[in-house]
């Protein structure tokens, strides 16, 4: 067992629970750097009375955390101010090519994209203790077992805080999202515009998909159906692709 062959089988998921703690791409990819180089300095050291996969995990959640205390700065805007901001119209040079069959495509994409965005971000409404938990155990589908060995809690510490962040993103929701609650204004949509005008190369993106027939099944259905609960919605986020890169020679 040596660090580069752990990078491989578990670098990928690092950089997943990394993200979805950070909410950067870059501070993830500097957690599985950092994460890895703490696996092979302590390698040795491991005893085995875990899985070295819950070992790995539990180093990549204390990186994580550790760079979103020292840079401080996930999520600093109330929800209401960030909504605000982002309403805007399509911009005019772009309505003529949304408007085709292919246009719907897009936009239904770049929707559904949207809503996960918009649901990450409402988990950096929770506390710190309540969030890594609601990401291990849904986004992740960690047993309470797993996310205590991680997290070196209890199960039942494991089950309150998990408890507690659901009902938050509960409360939330049906205060605030029109996916959850029809009687509400902030729809995924109304944010379309202001993802065209600040990244109008996404649509180039979105058009590398279109070929993909089970792309488009997943993507109807994951628009098509309202009624998800929360534990639901958030189990259906994709893993991100990330091929982590080994540990410069300097560094080991």
């Amino acid at each position: 067992m040596n660090v580069d062959s752990l990078m491989r089988k578990y670098g990928e998921k690092v950089y997943n629970i990394a993200y979805h703690i950070l909410f950067d791409h870059h501070r993830a990819e500097d957690a599985v750097q950092e994460t890895f180089l703490n696996v092979h300095n302590n390698l040795e050291k491991f005893r085995g009375e875990s899985g070295v996969y819950t070992w790995i995990y539990r180093i990549a959640v204390n990186c994580a955390l550790k760079l979103a205390k020292k840079e401080n700065k996930i999520i600093q805007e109330s929800m209401n101010e960030t909504i605000e901001r982002d309403h805007q119209p399509i911009p005019t040079d772009l309505l003529p090519e949304l408007q085709s069959e292919e246009g719907k495509f897009i936009i239904d994409d770049l929707v559904n994209d949207i809503r996960q965005k918009c649901h990450l971000f409402v988990t950096h409404r929770l506390s710190e203790e309540r969030r890594v938990v609601f990401i291990l155990r849904h986004v992740f589908h960690f047993s309470y077992q797993e996310i205590a060995t991680i997290l070196e809690i209890s199960e039942n510490v494991v089950k309150v805080r998990l408890n507690r962040a659901r009902d938050q993103l509960k409360a939330h929701y049906k205060d605030k999202c029109y996916w959850h609650n029809k009687n509400n204004s902030c729809k995924c949509a109304n944010k379309l515009g202001f993802v065209l005008a600040k990244y109008p190369q996404i649509i180039d993106e979105v058009k590398k998909r279109m070929p993909d027939s089970s792309f488009k099944k997943q993507l109807h259905e994951s628009l098509k159906h309202r009624d998800l609960s929360i534990e639901t919605i958030y189990e259906q986020f994709p893993m991100i692709k990330y091929q982590a890169k080994s540990i410069p020679s300097s560094q080991k």
